[in-house]
């Protein structure tokens, strides 16, 4: 069921400060039932990225998920095969690509894919570390989740794996205290809000856990959720949604008791997605209310970094008692079976018991040093031992010496840089140190102003400095890399920072693990000795304990754990959190602003993050850059942006952005190109030119062209040249080019003038067609000329008496000669090449022959005289074409065919419209050749030939009377002797001798329907 409705919301602040606000009903899901889409006693909602919806249905036992108009996806709902149970749902949360579900009947938190598929369930009930009672709100932000514990009063933290980290708050009512929290929620400050229905109060705490502040102004609240600019409560004792800002002020607050829109009856979660859309959860109603608030653009704060937290990674299974870890392979010691064991690729692949001197009592503590010797604590034989990697005893210590360098069951051991060997003499109570020869240099019996009662444990740090877990005193105690007293840490108890039987330590990234046997956790301190955060709990699961009894680093992020009770060792993945990076500067060019800060020590940094500004407001990620600088060529010139840097870890852990910077590019002042040149061109001009001062800070240059005095924009080029195409030969041409610089300012213009050139003559001579020559037919060339040429006027000019003259070389005595008046610029004339006079040499060739003709053309141009002259090569030809006795009989036939018909078709009186009037002229034409006494052939081909080129038939017989024959003259007029039969065949069929008459036909039914 949906329905749209606006109400008027009055805000419970100051008028003068905010006024009123409107807040939009959208629209309303779910109804009470178990169908697909309904709902019983609905306790929470989230909401992901992509607007789907999942809802805690409580009373149903189920997980409903919907679409953004509450069409039902999908339902999870356990069954007995499935592996996983789910009674009582009553918070939820998603995050990436997971969601989490905690169970208030079962006690415990369920991990689901979004596809839902069950991923894995940790909690129990209790009231210890990872225990719940009747769990309800969780959150899940930075990798951390955090659990409403209602029961016991408290939230409970933990990795995404479910390994416990800590928890807040106690039962009270005091500060720091709680009753009955019922939901969590955590902004992008890192402060942790929690609604406390028992104590009618939201309490704020900060990221370490310390109480910020508490909001009163709500009764019994059972939800709280988040968004970039502040806070929502579910008021459920006041049936009212409030909104607080991040300044701590009251801006929204709507609803009433009730059952229609913006009415509530029992509201059991909050949730507002990623457009600010908020959705209300009311369990009474058995509903789910959205609404859309009044949109206001505020800038949100920088997120904090996440907090340091915890992954298991892996587990091998051997029981044993120290280990170290050396390149490939971790080294262990196993006390209850006298042995050396060594795993590697996850997996016990050797284990070494040795024989005689070899054999080991009871061994305990192991390091290895830079040489790869395995020293072992052999605590059985009062022994330090020195290994090679197969177990084999190269040198002991302890076994001669006094009472000054023996030992009484020895447990701890370490290897200094300098090779150093610190061994904790436990039954002695104190700490020996020897050099790698085995000469004794030192010992330590003082745990501060007390003796030590049982060190179990040394490791250093990177100075140097002596680190000594005592078991019995429950004290971490410090000295210098001289052995002087500095501090102690921790004491006997719970709490965060005090020990149950501290059993090993270890150094990773200037931060000091404890292993807290007793209480089945590893607390990490700075190494001034202050406690900064936890992790594990009692049991046999993921990131839980039975009896641990040491620890083994394999890099600053790589922690081994040895699980003596559950019979393996544990492998952990330290998610740490980059610092904040220092000494960001940056340097202004005039297309670049280059980035430096100082390079973050911590191993595990991966890359950096750059940010920019355009104005220190909203600030976008710009480049991911593995060193410790950038350049960001992505600038303007003349403006300011102000940038920050972050580290992020190789897991994916982000640190805080650093202190911002600001930068602001050179401006560019353009300056006028140099050197501008034109290289001329018939019809186009090629300008070049050179940056001023030999750089270019141009971003581009315009070019502009003088037309009818005005200079328009004819182009805009990167490059230092620019080609002005389409111009007119022998024309003056005005340029101005100028810079732009990239902030699009323009500098002056540099002028230049210039002409294109005439590259070719003013006029020129294209032969059209000059035909080859028929030396019995020479004087049809006098009257009707040879051929035709082409001239042309190139220049911009016109040009008056042109003279033209035409001559075959040895056949002609003068040339023949054609006159043009004028002729205008860039215009042409096609002219006939006549008359054409041959002198008798022509008569007097014997066979066909190649001859050259000189054409030239003279005139004034400019004053001054000019030529231009081609030569054409031409055949004389003596006879015709060559044929087949077939093509001539078939011709012979087919003019005496058409000759038959003409004369019948005059006869009769008959043709066809044109052809009438054809035969009429073809006819007399005929009569007239036939007179002269010519053959057929002859006929045919004069009537053809007249036809085909448009001239007199009897110009064509005045050829013959030369003493042409028919095939001479096809071959004179380029006539093809098939084509000339086909078209006679064509003449004599179109001729008509007698009409033919037609059948008469019945008239059918359907000849109405005949076009």
């Amino acid at each position: 069921m949906k329905r749209i409705s606006l109400i008027m919301v009055f805000l419970l602040v100051s008028t003068l400060a905010y006024g009123f606000e409107q807040i939009e009903f959208k629209m309303k899901l779910g109804q009470e039932g178990a169908a697909p889409g309904q709902l019983k006693e609905p306790s929470d909602i989230a909401v992901d990225s992509d607007g789907i919806i999942y809802v805690a249905d409580k009373g149903n036992k189920r997980i409903n998920i919907m679409d953004r108009d509450g069409r039902t996806i999908n339902t999870w709902r356990s069954s007995r095969t499935d592996g996983w149970k789910l009674d009582e749902p009553a918070g939820i949360a998603v995050y990436g690509n997971k969601v989490y579900v905690t169970d208030s009947y079962n006690d415990q938190v369920l991990v689901f894919f979004k596809s839902g598929v069950f991923v894995d369930k940790f909690g129990g009930s209790g009231s210890g570390p990872k225990q719940f009672d009747e769990p309800h709100g969780i959150c899940v932000r930075q990798g951390i989740v955090y659990v409403a514990d209602t029961g016991n009063n408290r939230v409970q933290l933990f990795s995404l794996d479910g390994i416990y980290l800590g928890s807040i708050g106690k039962k009270g009512d005091g500060l720091g205290e709680m009753s009955r929290p019922t939901d969590v929620a955590v902004d992008g400050r890192g402060y942790i809000y929690v609604s406390e229905e028992g104590n009618d109060r939201i309490g704020v705490f900060l990221q370490s856990g310390r109480l910020y502040r508490y909001y009163y102004d709500v009764k019994g609240p059972t939800s709280v959720a988040v968004d970039r600019m502040g806070f929502f409560v579910g008021d459920a004792g006041n049936f009212k949604i409030k909104k607080f800002n991040l300044e701590s002020r009251l801006v929204l607050s709507f609803g009433t008791e009730g059952k229609d829109d913006a009415q509530f009856r029992s509201i059991s979660g909050v949730a507002v997605d990623k457009d600010g859309n908020i959705y209300v959860v009311d369990s009474g109603r058995n509903d789910i209310q959205i609404f859309v608030p009044e949109r206001k653009i505020r800038m949100a704060p920088d997120s904090v970094p996440p907090p340091d937290s915890v992954k298991w990674l892996n587990d091998v299974k051997a029981k044993v008692a120290d280990i170290a870890w050396y390149k490939d392979r971790l080294y262990a010691t196993s006390p209850e079976g006298d042995e050396l064991v060594l795993i590697q690729d996850g997996a016990v692949r050797q284990i070494i018991k040795g024989e005689g001197k070899n054999r080991l009592s009871e061994p305990y503590g192991i390091a290895v040093d830079d040489r790869g010797y395995l020293w072992i604590a052999d605590s059985g034989n009062d022994r330090v031992v020195r290994t090679d990697r197969e177990g084999k005893v190269v040198f002991s210590l302890g076994e001669s010496g006094g009472e000054e360098v023996s030992f009484s069951s020895p447990s701890g051991i370490a290897v200094s840089r300098k090779g150093f060997i610190y061994v904790a003499d436990t039954g002695n109570e104190r700490l020996l140190v020897f050099n790698d020869k085995g000469v004794f240099i030192t010992k330590i019996e003082k745990a501060g102003r007390d003796d030590f009662d049982e060190p179990v444990d040394v490791v250093l740090d990177n100075s140097g400095n002596i680190y000594v877990a005592d078991k019995g005193l429950n004290e971490v105690a410090k000295y210098s890399s001289s052995g002087r007293f500095l501090m102690y840490i921790g004491g006997e108890g719970k709490s965060d920072g005090r020990f149950e039987g501290p059993t090993s330590l270890a150094v990773l990234d200037n931060e000091l693990f404890v292993l807290d046997s007793g209480n089945s956790r590893i607390q990490i301190f700075d190494l001034r000795g202050k406690f900064l955060r936890k992790f594990g709990s009692e049991g046999k699961g993921r990131g839980e304990f039975m009896n641990p009894l040491s620890m083994a680093a394999k890099d600053d992020t790589t922690l081994f754990v040895s699980d003596s009770e559950n019979s393996r060792i544990e492998e952990f993945k330290i998610l740490r959190t980059p610092g904040v990076s220092l000494r960001l500067e940056a340097k202004t060019g005039v297309k670049d602003v280059r980035l430096r800060w100082l390079g973050s020590r911590e191993s595990y940094v991966s890359h950096y993050r750059v940010y920019r500004s355009d104005h220190n407001v909203v600030y976008r990620l710009i480049a991911s850059p593995p060193t410790p600088e950038y350049t960001d060529n992505n600038v303007e010139p003349g403006k300011t942006y102000y940038y920050k840097v972050s580290a992020v870890a190789e897991y994916g852990n982000e640190g805080a952005r650093s202190v911002v910077v600001v930068a602001k590019t050179k401006k560019i002042i353009a300056l006028p190109p140099a050197g501008l040149t034109a290289t001329p061109d018939e019809r186009a001009i090629l300008l070049r030119w050179k940056p001023a001062g030999g750089e270019s800070f141009a971003s581009y240059y315009v070019i502009y062209r003088d037309v009818n005095g005005v200079y328009k924009d004819i182009g805009r080029v990167k490059d230092t040249s620019f080609k002005d195409e389409g111009l007119k030969p022998q024309t003056d041409y005005t340029y101005k080019v100028a810079a732009v610089s990239p902030n699009n300012e323009e500098s002056k213009g540099v002028i230049l003038k210039t002409a294109t050139i005439l590259r070719r003559p003013p006029l020129e001579i294209e032969v059209l067609q000059i035909r080859d020559i028929f030396p019995r037919a020479f004087r049809i060339y006098e009257k009707d000329g040879i051929g035709q040429i082409r001239v042309s006027n190139n220049s911009n000019k016109q040009v008056n008496d042109i003279k033209i003259s035409f001559k075959t070389r040895e056949f002609m005595d003068r040339p023949a000669l054609i006159k043009i008046k004028s002729l205008q610029p860039s215009k042409s004339v096609e002219v006939n090449i006549k008359p054409v006079v041959f002198n008798n040499r022509i008569l007097l060739l014997k066979e066909d022959r190649s001859v050259k003709a000189d054409i030239g053309i003279n005139y004034v141009y400019e004053g001054s005289p000019k030529s231009y002259s081609t030569t054409h090569d031409l055949m004389i030809i003596l006879t015709g074409r060559k044929y087949t006795k077939t093509q001539v009989k078939r011709f012979l036939k087919a003019v005496s065919s058409l000759e038959r018909r003409v004369i019948k078709a005059k006869a009769y009186k008959r043709a066809r419209g044109k052809i009438m009037k054809e035969l009429d002229t073809r006819y007399s034409v005929i009569k007239r050749l036939r007179d002269e006494k010519l053959g057929y052939g002859e006929v045919v081909s004069c009537i053809y030939i007249s036809n085909e080129t448009g001239r007199p038939p009897m110009d064509i017989l005045n050829a013959e009377k030369a003493g042409q024959k028919w095939q001479d003259l096809m071959s004179m007029f380029d006539l093809d002797i098939n084509d000339v039969t086909n078209t006679i065949e064509g003449i004599s069929r179109s001729i008509i001798l007698k009409k033919k008459s037609k059948p008469r036909r019945r008239r059918m039914e359907t000849d109405r329907y005949i076009k």
